[in-house]
């Protein structure tokens, strides 16, 4: 609770960092007709795109997002901050709610995500909490996906205190 607390407190300043200038909102459509919108920072001659998702009731915008972001932008890779459905200000985009077990439709857009990325250029996951647990599940559907339908170019999957047991978390 002191964590959460402390993250949140600090929190404020980092919102006047979360979108800067250089910032691309891209609507992503699924196949299931499903819209999450992503937000892109792009460095110059990258080492690798991280695509990051947030964490239950997160967003591009909560503070750990945002300072992952700057750590890995100075760092020479290019950032995409996913905002899963009904997060960041998007509940207008979808009918329905979201809800934990909305797996495919995040692994559709994390799949067509990959495809606007430059061909051979590696493509990492970084999910937090629950965005962990997305994460985890995603790196399992792409392992079992036939060669057509895996993440292009994914080279590794990092989850950051996943929500291994929801009803428990």
């Amino acid at each position: 609770m002191a964590q959460s607390f402390l993250a949140s407190y600090k929190s404020k300043t980092d919102v006047r960092l979360g979108v800067p200038k250089d910032s691309v909102w891209k609507l992503i459509r699924t196949p299931e007709q499903v819209s999450l919108l992503s937000l892109w920072n792009e460095c110059p001659n990258p080492k690798g795109y991280i695509l990051m998702i947030h964490g239950w009731e997160g967003s591009h915008l909560s503070s750990y997002m945002v300072r992952t972001k700057q750590f890995f932008l100075r760092e020479g890779y290019s950032i995409i901050r996913l905002n899963l459905r009904d997060h960041g200000e998007t509940h207008h985009l979808n009918e329905g709610l979201f809800n934990g077990s909305l797996l495919q439709e995040t692994y559709s857009a994390v799949y067509e995500i990959s495809k606007m990325i430059p061909k051979g250029m590696p493509l990492f996951l970084l999910g937090f909490s629950l965005g962990g647990n997305f994460v985890l599940r995603i790196a399992k559907s792409h392992s079992e996906s036939p060669k057509q339908k895996q993440i292009q170019n994914l080279k590794h999957s990092f989850s950051i205190s996943p929500a291994l047991d929801p009803l428990a978390a």
